[in-house]
């Protein structure tokens, strides 16, 4: 046989058939394009050692062919996840699928979804749609901030059906293993925007473990700093999912007292998917102790004793009262 697939691929048949009394013959292949059960393949029959003949006796022509027909059901080949809103929780899964197909009223009653992380996904809403390869699936339920977890999907028997353009359904049962498509994300960050620190710790929490990341202290203002940006790479827990309490980096930078940062967060995941920078802006870095610019004394009662002292600091801070108090009285 010679071998014609409409995809452009390279069939060939594996192995060798002697059989009697047949009117069909199922053909193993291999070499056929991957991933595509709308092709068709055409049977030519070659001149060669083996034979058809019938029960008389007279054998195939030569160059007998068919045109090919698609008799493959469609299946799905992949179901990625998503975070279409970036907020660190997958909520949706896209669904690709062998060739083109039409769905009618695919609901979440036509699938059993299987979540990675024990959570329990649904399908929100009602598919319908015509010569599609790819369908976007809106999901509840699924475990909150994590975007590592995967989801499989298993085609059920319900009213909604899946369909290629010949009318093939596809299978009952028919499931795909679940891949991560969401981008890791860090949010709840500390320090928070338009705020003042004095050392450079940061605090955030990350949807997943990442393979890397880093934060960048960018100047955006204020005193000037040579050596910005300070690009950090993060190392060990600070790479992990979950909440990292505000502390010091292991490789924390140097900043310039008087400057005014903006943080730059970044990281890919443990398959590659990378993460939208998140950034915070607004961040004064002050590492100079506050001094006393000026004092002034007052005899509030008149008693001509000095009973209230006025100091004015280098820069705004809270002050802790009970101590400037002592010091007056120890003066005295």
């Amino acid at each position: 046989m010679t071998l014609t697939e409409s995809a452009g691929g390279s069939p060939t048949i594996t192995g060798s058939y002697s059989s009697n009394d047949q009117t069909s013959v199922t053909l193993t292949l291999s070499g056929v394009t991957a991933n595509n059960t709308s092709l068709t393949i055409s049977p030519n029959y070659d001149d060669a050692t083996g034979t058809i003949v019938d029960n008389s006796g007279n054998e195939m022509s030569f160059s007998e062919t068919v045109a090919g027909t698609d008799g493959a059901r469609p299946a799905m080949i992949s179901a990625v996840t998503g975070d279409s809103n970036t907020d660190g929780s997958v909520d949706q899964m896209v669904v690709t699928f062998s060739e083109q197909v039409d769905l009618t009223s695919v609901d979440n009653n036509n699938f059993t979804l299987t979540e990675s992380a024990g959570g329990s996904p649904t399908i929100t809403g009602s598919y319908s749609s015509s010569d599609q390869t790819t369908v976007t699936l809106i999901l509840t339920g699924v475990t909150a901030n994590n975007t590592s977890l995967t989801i499989s999907p298993n085609y059920d028997d319900d009213t909604g059906t899946i369909i290629d353009n010949v009318g093939n359904e596809m299978s009952f049962s028919e499931t795909v293993s679940g891949t991560d498509g969401a981008a890791p994300v860090f949010s709840s960050i500390t320090p928070t925007e338009n705020s003042s620190i004095k050392v450079a710790d940061v605090g955030y929490r990350l949807s997943e473990t990442i393979a890397n990341g880093s934060v960048t202290y960018r100047r955006t203002g204020g005193s000037a700093d040579g050596s910005s940006p300070h690009a950090v790479s993060l190392s060990g827990s600070e790479l992990s999912l979950g909440v990292r309490s505000l502390a010091a980096l292991t490789n924390a930078p140097t900043l310039t007292s008087g400057s005014t940062y903006m943080l730059e967060f970044n990281g890919t995941d443990l398959v590659g998917n990378l993460g939208s920078e998140l950034t915070v802006t607004g961040i004064v870095f002050d590492g100079a102790a506050p001094t006393f610019v000026k004092a002034w004394q007052y005899d509030t009662d008149g008693n001509g004793n000095i009973d209230e002292i006025v100091v004015e600091l280098s820069e705004d801070r809270f002050l802790d009262a009970s101590v400037v108090l002592w010091r007056l009285c120890f003066r005295k």
